[in-house]
């Protein structure tokens, strides 16, 4: 997006209109789709004090140190034009939401209802939240205006259940330096701002910190449980606002939990990583399955595949895979089944990955009734890539031919799983375990493969989470494993060297090598043996070495895949 006008924008919808800016739904093509964004044009004749610039320009600086972070609006482009000699407008074209603000959600505006938040729609709401806000404050920004109004939802397109939240409108925003530490400036939205900011006294060495947003985080917690804005009409800062009746929902250690957050004194208040880390975020509730599944396809050669069982419809609601974890100690106090664990680890991954492009979807989960057993339904697609991989190999005088795969498939898949991990490693999560029997195959009417899904996530883990690597991959999947594991533990690159190996399988219907020692060699050489019988386009086999490549984990800060491969001259997209 470097083209400084806007004659490749369609202007959809005005999303919002304010004194000196605007928002519009646009559409832009990009490649061979149409894309949507958020248009945010800035009239800089009419900011016309140097505070107000400085805040327009202090917030693009923020939103492209954070343009690799999940949880922050996604800052695409930005460029100024000239319009006559008495206007000057700036543009930002940015990540569109597709829902509401948490707070237009909620408390609609007119005479219409006030929202109640469904219980996994406020722990999706609460947990983007609580990363955004970790990730902001190990960077040491201080966003100093959270409000309802300042989270974006996306919703599904079908469904409209809320996926995924997103924070914004980082125009207060700042970046705490430790040559000047002191912004205690009196900001904020009143009914949302931390005592402190009322009554610097209150602060350890009259120095702001990132406390500030913990304090509002616990009372956006607090309006998403009771609807209401806790401290709306109050006049004094330090004055207790009032409980109503909790909901049976809510478990009693949230309302701990927002207490907490909302102390007077900033240092009684736990850091965001705590936060991140409360049970909350990990527990689970699992109903009762609520779906009538039928058997239809029990002799299909993918039945079971994968610890999937092909072929489970609903009789009312069409084709579906099913996972079935059995056996289970269900409802047992203090259960250690590693089983049970699995089961948890991935239901709680997909409900936070909903909004994670190139993710088999989730469509129900529960128990079945009557049985030790849950199910996990996904969406219906009808290859893996382990069978697609078998169907393109042919057989000549009992040898086995290599995939007939084109390398616009080859080229296809890679910029799927590209996209994957750019977006699961934004959101702070690994995937830990990229296999061909871990991704599925879509393909177009003439069967030819025009994405791929990612599936399997019963051991991915957040970044926050310990980082154990035991139990991750048996010796039949050693290839798959970055050999660094081990030493270093998961980074970015473990996942990379993983969909790497996943290219080559797709290129030749093998892995590289299956001892220990040859495939620490092609770590460390950083090279592979491509065989010589078979014609390899040259950008899959230099993005098959780009994933392969040694790196240092003090080299795994959040990087934008896309860019570093298109910066070097990989032309896969």
């Amino acid at each position: 997006m470097n083209k400084k006008d806007l004659s490749d924008f369609k202007v959809i919808d005005v999303l919002g209109n304010g004194n000196f800016a605007k928002v519009s739904l646009v559409e832009k093509k990009v490649g061979d789709k149409v894309e949507q964004f958020a248009l945010k044009e800035i009239n800089l004749s009419k900011v016309k004090d140097t505070k107000g610039n400085e805040l327009v320009r202090g917030e693009i600086k923020l939103l492209e140190i954070l343009k690799n972070v999940g949880f922050v609006n996604k800052l695409y482009d930005h460029f100024e034009i000239k319009k006559n000699s008495f206007t000057r407008n700036l543009y930002m074209v940015l990540e569109y939401c597709n829902g509401k603000s948490l707070e237009s959600y909620i408390i609609p505006k007119g005479s219409t209802p006030k929202k109640i938040l469904k219980m996994d729609e406020l722990k999706i709401i609460a947990w983007n939240l609580a990363e955004g806000l970790n990730e902001l404050h190990k960077m040491n920004i201080v966003h100093r205006d959270l409000k309802p109004d300042n989270i974006l939802l996306i919703t599904d397109k079908l469904t409209r259940k809320i996926i995924d939240a997103k924070i914004c409108d980082l125009g207060l925003s700042r970046q705490l330096a430790e040559e000047n530490p002191q912004f205690v400036t009196n900001c904020g939205t009143t009914i949302y701002k931390a005592p402190e900011l009322f009554d610097p006294t209150l602060l350890v060495n009259a120095k702001l910190d990132t406390k500030v947003d913990v304090y509002s985080f616990g009372l956006i917690l607090y309006f998403m449980i009771f609807n209401r804005h806790a401290k709306e009409g109050k006049v004094n800062y330090a004055e207790d606002f009032e409980y109503p009746e909790t909901p049976n929902w809510c478990p009693p250690d949230v309302i701990n939990l927002i207490k907490k957050c909302t102390s007077l004194h900033p240092t009684d208040r736990p850091s965001m990583k705590e936060v991140v880390n409360h049970p909350f975020f990990s527990r689970l509730d699992i109903p009762i399955l609520q779906m009538d599944l039928t058997i239809f396809d029990k002799d299909n050669p993918d039945y079971n595949l994968n610890s999937y069982s092909k072929g489970f419809k609903d009789t009312v609601e069409g084709k579906y895979w099913m996972k079935l974890y059995e056996n289970l100690n269900l409802g047992i106090p203090n259960n250690k089944n590693e089983i049970d664990k699995y089961v948890q680890r991935e239901i709680d991954f997909l409900m936070k990955a909903q909004n994670i492009s190139h993710t088999v979807k989730m469509e129900k989960f529960g128990k079945i009734e009557g049985q030790n057993s849950v199910a996990i339904i996904f969406e219906y697609i009808e290859n893996s890539l382990t069978r697609f991989v078998m169907d393109r190999c042919s057989y000549s005088n009992g040898k086995e031919s290599y995939p007939n795969i084109s390398s616009d498939e080859l080229k296809c898949a890679a910029c799927c799983g590209i996209e994957f991990l750019n977006e699961l490693h934004g959101k702070n999560f690994f995937h830990r375990k990229i296999l061909p029997k871990h991704i599925l195959v879509v393909v177009d009417a003439s069967k030819k493969l025009k994405e791929i899904k990612f599936c399997g996530f019963e051991s991915s883990k957040s970044e926050n989470q310990d980082n154990e690597v035991s139990s991750c991959f048996n010796d039949e999947e050693l290839c798959y494993t970055d050999p660094d594991i081990f030493d270093k533990g998961f980074f970015e690159s473990s996942d990379l060297w993983s969909l790497g190996m996943v290219i080559y399988y797709m290129l030749f219907g093998t892995v590289p090598a299956k001892e220990t020692q040859s495939i620490k060699k092609i770590k460390e050489t950083g090279d592979i043996e491509f065989p010589q019988d078979k014609e390899i386009d040259s950008e899959i086999k230099k993005f098959i070495l780009f994933c392969i490549r040694k790196r240092e984990p003090k080299d795994q800060s959040k990087t934008n895949l896309k860019d570093v491969i298109i910066m070097e001259g990989i032309k896969i997209f």
